[in-house]
């Protein structure tokens, strides 16, 4: 939904200055018509036009107007909300990004106002000021037995009924939020990885989730007003504890990793937790085959996946999910000293459990850091398990051939649906996809969904 949100930002941007530009069209022609000797100046004096006096300037007129200063508000209020929602803003300023847009309140409040200036009028005497008044012979005749003056009246405001039904979904939103903010949400261990992430567990009585969905978090100590989401990296079989990795990236973050690492207790910091929300990998072990494709950080979401499938592969209990693929392509190998151990304990409970063929590791990296890095790599070529991972497959370096490697998949499973979940970089995600789509034309079934992280 917020490719929606998006647009519609962009069409009150796009309308409101098609908006602006028609007032000031017609504000205009208000002031004109004080100066001209015909039927509009006959019109400003029968309640029609809403300036009472001629002004030097119509951008005065308009300004000092009631619907002129009010929609002037608006706008800006506008602009500051829309120019702080680009990604640039977003992923470095976020907090500026959610205060102004708690702007809205003051947007709805001025929007419902807005039209009491009573600019739109309309004829309340048509029977005695007819159509036939306008012709041009009769426009010397108005106000005589012949042709009364046309009387108007202002339109009243109707903006309340375009925002009633908002208003009131937000009053329910806010009482549901009071309602979260009363339920306990419980900080029982946190722990500092490397790479600047820190792993949270929380526990919130009966919580339930599934897998790859995500919370919003609130940390008063940290900001008064910013939520933030994250995905839940523990299974759904762990419940009621909820575990979370947080990277650093921003000062909200920032600041929260650092009132655990400089061992602050966790007694001290309040949580409150709003969710789960959902995600398209929720129903991923109703697949027969699926693909895992993460970049970077958007690795985070399958945490939960790999947990689930530890679980399920422990209590032996049936399930659809016959093979599992899991890829991770990023650029170092620093994000594995906080992912490694996760993936190493789940491919080492498979071999014991005799569930090995469910999961297949490919790990791509397409950088090293320090020659260092090169030396241990290239001294440990013939060694069983790989030297960065600790896996049993080897790591592939270089950026991924996705249709090389979702051919390879395609063939060894041609008759059944391939469902491929990604989350990582849109031009990745669009090679990704558009490599699906080629091989579905070759009579593969690759279904493509992409997770927004």
């Amino acid at each position: 939904m917020i490719w929606w949100h998006t647009i519609i930002g962009y069409g009150l941007v796009f309308l409101s200055i098609f908006h602006i530009f028609a007032h000031s069209i017609n504000f205009y022609n208000f002031q004109e018509a004080w100066v001209l000797q015909d039927v509009p100046s006959k019109l400003s004096f029968s309640g029609l036009n809403p300036l009472q006096k001629p002004f030097s300037d119509s951008s005065a007129a308009f300004l000092l107007s009631w619907p002129g200063s009010t929609g002037t508000l608006i706008f800006l209020i506008l602009l500051l909300m829309f120019s702080s929602s680009f990604g640039i803003i977003r992923r470095y300023q976020f907090g500026m990004f959610k205060r102004l847009h708690f702007l809205f309140i003051f947007f709805y409040a001025l929007f419902t106002v807005h039209g009491l200036g009573g600019i739109l009028h309309k004829q309340i005497n048509v029977k005695q000021h007819n159509a036939k008044c306008t012709e041009s012979s009769y426009f010397h005749s108005w106000g005589t037995a012949i042709c009364d003056n046309p009387i108007f009246e202002s339109i009243p405001s109707t903006s309340w009924l375009w925002v009633i039904f908002p208003i009131v979904l937000y009053g329910i939103e806010l009482l549901l939020l009071l309602k979260r903010f009363s339920q306990k949400a419980e900080i029982c261990d946190y722990k500092i990885l490397p790479s600047k992430v820190l792993e949270l567990s929380i526990k919130r009585e009966g919580f339930r989730t599934k897998v790859g969905q995500y919370v919003s978090i609130f940390v008063p100590n940290i900001s008064k007003f910013e939520w933030h989401p994250f995905t839940i990296t523990s299974a759904p079989e762990e419940a009621p504890l909820l575990r979370l990795n947080i990277r650093e990236a921003g000062d909200w973050t920032e600041r929260l990793i650092n009132c655990f690492a400089k061992g602050i207790s966790e007694l001290n910091l309040k949580v409150v937790v709003d969710g789960p929300f959902g995600s398209c990998l929720e129903n991923i072990f109703l697949s027969e085959i699926a693909v895992c494709v993460g970049c970077g950080i958007g690795v985070t979401p399958y945490a939960g996946v790999l947990r689930s499938l530890h679980y399920r592969c422990t209590k032996k209990n049936p399930i659809i999910l016959s093979k599992l693929y899991f890829i991770w392509c990023c650029r170092g190998v620093s994000p594995f000293e906080w992912f490694g151990d996760l993936l190493r304990e789940t491919e080492s409970l498979l071999l014991e459990t005799d569930n090995s063929e469910k999961l297949q590791i490919r790990i791509f990296i397409t950088s090293v850091e320090s020659q260092k890095t090169i030396d241990k790599i290239i001294d440990n070529v013939e060694s069983p398990k790989d030297v960065i991972t600790g896996l049993t497959e080897k790591t592939s370096y270089g950026r991924c051939n996705w249709r090389k490697l979702f051919a390879e998949i395609g063939e060894l499973h041609s008759e059944r649906c391939i469902n491929v979940f990604f989350c990582g970089p849109s031009p990745a995600a669009k090679e990704a996809k558009q490599s699906c789509v080629d091989l579905n034309k070759n009579g593969l079934n690759f279904v493509f969904r992409k997770e927004v992280f």
